[in-house]
């Protein structure tokens, strides 16, 4: 008898064991969040005493199958730097770690297009820098649609 009840207790215990582990595990997967592979169109419109800089580009966030923790982001379109215009094509390589609820991204490096107008002969305020750091929170809003914020401020909404 005794050895029926242990028996009993062994294998619910186990049983119970498998079942939170499993949850835990799908519970991980659901709510862990991702860095989409999705595009959006940007507007700069920085105006102050030091330059006054518009423009709209195209950025296109893309994953790195071979690393997950960096992605790359893809810069295309025109700017105006204090009345001057640019074509501005450029790759960030950007390496992140998840922190909490939020993401830690560092530009890593940098590929200039051949077409990319502005090359390095001046620095834009609002176009990332080597080792420049983000710390952003991602958002899915809809199956298609995902919010990057920065201070609960919302920087742009990506399509995928």
């Amino acid at each position: 008898m005794l050895n029926k009840i242990s028996t009993r207790i062994l294998f619910l215990s186990i049983i119970s064991v498998v079942l939170v582990s499993t949850s835990l595990y799908f519970h991980h997967i659901i709510n862990t969040p991702i860095i989409p592979n999705c595009q959006t169109t940007l507007r700069i419109n920085i105006s102050d005493n030091r330059s006054n800089l518009k423009g709209f580009y195209l950025l296109s966030v893309i994953p790195n199958e071979n690393k997950p923790d960096q992605h790359t982001f893809i810069m295309n379109g025109n700017i105006n730097d204090n009345g001057k215009d640019y074509t501005i094509s450029r790759k960030y390589l950007m390496k992140h770690e998840y922190l909490g609820d939020h993401f830690f991204l560092r530009v890593e490096n940098i590929f200039i297009d051949p077409s990319d107008q502005v090359q390095d002969k001046i620095k834009i305020r609002g176009v990332p820098e080597v080792n420049q750091l983000y710390f952003l929170k991602i958002k899915k809003l809809t199956e298609k649609n995902y919010i990057f914020e920065e201070n609960f401020s919302p920087i742009f909404i990506c399509t995928l």
